[in-house]
Order: C-alpha cells, then structure tokens, then sequence
C-alpha cells in the first residue's frame, strides 16, 4: 500500500534525504555531496558545489558538480525546514563539522539498502531519488517560473531537458478541442 510522502514513518535521515530531493530537485549524488556548510537554514538555501559517486561500492566525493552550471544555491522551502533541520542538529550534536558530508558513510550497497528501506516505507517499490527531481522540474512549471529560472534551479547546463519536460507538460495540460472550438466557433 502506497504511503503519504509526508506521513512515511522515516528516521530523521531518511526524512531529510527524501525532503531535499523534494523541496530543492537535487540529483541524487549531489545531496549525498552535501556538507553541512552547504545547508543555510537560516537564509533557507542550499548550496551545491560537490558530489557523491560509487564508480563501484566505494563513495567517491568528487569537488565539483556534474558541470559548471550544476554549482548553484537553491532555495529551501521554509516549509521543509522541519524535516530536514532534526537529522542537521544531530549530525551537529555528533561532532560534525561544517565540511563533514550531511549523509556521511554510504558506500553504494549502504546507499541501495537505505533507499530500499525509503522505497518500502512509501509503498512504491519503483520510486527513484531521479522522481523527485522530475517532480520539482514539474511543480515549477505548473508555478509559472521561467524556463531560464528553472535551468538554474535545477543546475542544467542549458535549456534542451528543461524544454523536453516543460513540452511534455504543455501537451498533458493542452486542450486542443477548446482551442480550435473557441477559433472556430
């Protein structure tokens, strides 16, 4: 049985993971490449400017991102700053320090165990971390924000992906009955 994304019985780990995929559109290893320094709770923003790969099981933290214009600050929504705050507070009370990574000690098996334990949480045992990107790629269209703003925000080196879902929206959403009623009618 599918579960509410916001009623999921997460730990604050998983419930800070999955909520800045949600609320920021962040690839999956550019949330794994996330220090502490990154995350501006107060400014309500995240700054992405590395990255977490596993060429095999090994977490490799690559400092930089995919390309130049994947280094980018996102806006945090202020209303997720309760899901994500508990798991930054405790890293904090663990000795972190501000270059520690947010989500430290994944190797590539760890990574597929937690995201399989996020995946039977929700219900949804096809769920990728990409979806959430998807979906904040589709709650900016349906919020009117510019394509040009929506590249940035989601660290596209131009406007060819953005356009290829923003289309797809367009022919989802588009009547084209209505549209040739009101011409003709």
């Amino acid at each position: 049985e599918e579960a509410d994304l916001h009623t999921a019985p997460f730990d604050e780990r998983e419930n800070c993971f999955v909520f800045l995929l949600f609320g920021t559109g962040l690839r999956r290893e550019e949330a794994l490449g996330l220090r502490l320094c990154d995350l501006d709770l107060q400014e309500k923003s995240v700054s992405v400017r590395q990255v977490v790969t596993f060429p095999d099981n090994t977490a490799i933290i690559r400092h930089c991102a995919k390309t130049e214009k994947s280094i980018r600050t996102v806006p945090l929504p202020a209303s997720l700053l309760n899901r994500i705050r508990p798991w930054y507070d405790e890293r904090k009370r663990a000795g972190a320090a501000a270059q520690d990574l947010l989500f430290p000690n994944f190797s590539k098996s760890v990574y597929v165990r937690f995201w399989n334990k996020i995946r039977k949480k929700l219900g949804r045992p096809e769920l990728t971390a990409h979806w959430f990107r998807h979906n904040y790629a589709t709650q900016l269209y349906y919020s009117d924000v510019s394509i040009k703003q929506a590249v940035a925000l989601l660290g596209h080196a131009g406007t060819k992906m953005i356009m290829e879902v923003y289309a797809h929206l367009d022919e989802q959403k588009e009547s084209v009955r209505e549209k040739i009623d009101a011409i003709f009618g």
